[in-house]
């Protein structure tokens, strides 16, 4: 069984809407394109000239590829790691649509695990490692955030 059908498999098990594509040209064609609400989320393809292709491996491009890839695609995957690239994504969307801590309320690491930290210029999303807002450029004051429950983080 190939790793797009695994794929396959797994997006048929969970529901999705998707279209599997298998065209015999030269060099063939073999894709998943997954859809949501009619429109392209992502795809999945194992074709020549694809990253991965000659190990029977997966290259992606969508939704699922992030800007810590530092590209638009991402090669050689196989099913697991492109389901778990999913499943990652989904679940940052899941925290996304609960409501924002804005830095500096002193909510402690435990309370605070189950949201997620916005700045308070622009409201884009925060990782405790960011000193500089990612979209805006606005600096970060952690002061008054405790990562440990017990004191300021400084």
């Amino acid at each position: 069984m190939s790793e797009l059908d695994k794929l396959e498999l797994w997006l048929k098990k969970n529901g999705y809407t998707y279209e599997r594509i298998e065209e015999n040209w030269d060099y063939g064609r073999h894709q998943i394109v997954v859809n949501k609400d009619t429109e392209k989320q992502w795809d999945a393809i194992c074709q020549k000239g694809s990253y991965g292709y000659a190990e029977g491996l997966l290259e992606i491009y969508g939704y699922i590829v992030t800007e810590e890839d530092g590209d638009t695609v991402v090669g050689w995957l196989n099913a697991d790691a492109v389901i778990n690239r999913v499943r990652q994504k989904e679940f940052m969307q899941e925290q996304m649509a609960k409501e924002p801590v804005i830095f500096g309320d002193g909510a402690t690491f435990e309370e605070a695990k189950n949201f997620w930290y916005a700045c308070a210029v622009c409201k884009n999303p925060l990782d405790f490692c960011d000193n500089f807002c990612r979209k805006c450029g606005s600096a970060i004051d952690w002061k008054g955030v405790k990562k440990d429950g017990d004191g300021d983080e400084s």
